[in-house]
């Protein structure tokens, strides 16, 4: 059971992964395209691959804890 809750969590966590990296990417296009690069722009991106950042470090995490407990 535990094993299929870890499962679970890594599938979520790699499509929140996915969808900030499509995020990131569409947002730098309208940034560049619409906008200009300005401080509150720059945050938000900043903000967001944070988040990404964030996001691998847990999956990466939850694989060597998956690994230690095999």
């Amino acid at each position: 059971m535990r094993n299929l809750l870890i499962n679970l969590f890594t599938i979520i966590l790699m499509i929140v992964s996915a969808f900030s990296i499509y995020d990131i990417f569409t947002s730098l296009y309208f940034v560049f395209t619409y906008e200009k690069f300005d401080v509150r722009s720059s945050g938000i991106l900043f903000g967001k691959a944070l988040f990404l950042v964030i996001c691998i470090l847990i999956y990466v995490f939850i694989k060597k804890l998956k690994v230690k407990n095999n």
